[in-house]
């Protein structure tokens, strides 16, 4: 507005108007008729293209329409002194001569007015006619459409941030806001382009009070993303010139997985024994038929499996070691089941390592055998993790928590899956302390 009426008020600037030629109609197909003030106004929020367009030497627009092998959207456009239309071809809403910028470029190069000075920058003489007519539904109406025809410019005095993104302006106005609103940013990386639009500071104006604008300054610099810590992190990585071999921190999960398939009898049923990835000293023990199925429901975001093992912020849940071989009887597996519960409970708590949990299996193996009288049971004990100690602490930490032995060796640590058979304990003579 402030630009119209600095042109219509100097009378040294030639200029030419041209209205929009605005219809309503009931009927989006037919029965249209010259549009009402509240229409017109209704449009102007829905279209690009204004009621008025002002036309003057210098002028700058925003092409609003695609148009293939010429120009397209939002691309800019230039009207030269040389290109001035007259009255009678904008009544007749005959097409228009101007330069159009090469694709990405914002602004109009210094001194650049004419069209051969603008043609050294790779600008293009271009016709630019009515904008394609588009059928509105009218806002706050009820069934009433609307639609415009008009040139297909729009007058270029601002721009948003991402619009500028890579431009080099001679003066930008801008105006920044703290919180929600039309001013307000939320991003940094937004003042970081803002700022460097201008070859010098004083060529930025803000309006408004310095000290809004200082304080909407400060507040969104100070804000982090998403991703703000993983790309510091990305970054510093990059940059790290110590080649030593890195510290790995094993004070949250000390266990790694050991690569082991489950038995191909999946309805065998199973009782097992789960490890929180996110604190291990969080563990589950329970028993089913089909462990694969079982495993999968534990980690979803539900309590379908139990309440403790459907809590978000213990999952994903790991499977420590599992007792196979029960031949689909329920019976036996609830009963060891509660047998290895038991055993756990009546453990100082202290020593409630997932390691020594998993050791308990032997005793209990041969204890429910016996209890049971079920030494036809073909069962198995298959541990699934191990702990993993850093080369060198071997010495320190040996069976300091009840755990297994420590693994730092590599020639006694090929990283197999554990699976011991329990079908006959009187001839089992491997050694039960095994690195987790």
């Amino acid at each position: 507005e402030k630009l119209i009426t600095k042109i219509t008020n100097d009378d040294s600037i030639h200029f030419l108007v041209r209205k929009c030629v605005d219809e309503e109609s009931r009927l989006e197909s037919s029965g249209w008729h010259q549009a009402s003030a509240s229409t017109t106004k209704k449009l102007n929020y829905e279209l690009k293209e204004p009621d008025v367009l002002y036309f003057f030497a210098g002028a700058t627009f925003e092409i609003t329409f695609n148009k293939d092998g010429s120009f397209s959207n939002s691309q800019l456009a230039y009207l030269c002194e040389e290109q001035m239309p007259t009255q009678q071809q904008l009544d007749s809403f005959a097409s228009l001569k101007l330069m159009v910028a090469p694709e990405g470029c914002k602004t109009v190069p210094e001194n650049c007015t004419t069209k051969q000075s603008l043609e050294a920058h790779g600008w293009r003489e271009k016709s630019i006619g009515v904008a394609p007519q588009r059928t509105q539904k009218v806002p706050h109406s009820s069934n009433l459409f609307g639609q415009r025809k008009q040139y297909g410019l729009q007058p270029r005095v601002s721009s948003t941030i991402h619009a500028i993104m890579g431009q080099t302006l001679a003066k930008l106005v801008t105006r920044i806001m703290r919180g929600s609103g039309t001013y307000a940013l939320w991003l940094r990386e937004q003042i970081v382009v803002l700022l460097s639009r201008t070859r010098r500071a004083q060529d930025i104006i803000f309006v408004g009070t310095p000290s809004q604008t200082i304080d909407a300054l400060i507040d969104i610099l100070q804000q982090r993303s998403q991703y703000t810590m993983y790309m510091a992190h990305i970054l510093e990585q990059l940059a790290h010139h110590d080649h030593t071999p890195p510290r790995i921190d094993l004070s949250h999960n000390p266990y790694r997985t050991i690569d082991f398939a489950l038995p191909v009898d999946t309805n065998a049923g199973y009782s097992y024994l789960l490890i929180s990835t996110r604190d291990s000293s969080q563990t589950y023990i329970g028993q089913t038929i089909n462990l694969h199925k079982r495993f999968q429901i534990h980690n979803r975001p539900c309590y379908k499996g139990t309440r403790q093992t459907g809590t978000i912020d213990l999952q994903p849940w790991a499977i420590f070691a599992f007792v196979c071989g029960f031949n689909g009887d329920q019976y036996f597996l609830l009963q060891f089941e509660k047998m290895w519960q038991n055993v756990v409970r009546r453990m100082p708590a202290a020593t409630r390592t997932p390691g020594r949990i998993a050791n308990e299996l032997d005793s209990i193996v041969d204890r429910f055998r016996t209890t049971h009288d079920c030494h036809h049971l073909p069962l198995k004990i298959v541990r699934c993790m191990r702990m993993v100690v850093p080369n060198g602490q071997q010495n320190n930490n040996n069976n300091n928590n009840g755990d297994d032995e420590n693994v730092g060796d590599d020639d006694n640590n090929s990283g197999i899956g554990v699976e011991e058979s329990k079908e006959d304990p009187d001839d089992d003579d491997s050694d039960h302390h095994f690195a987790p």
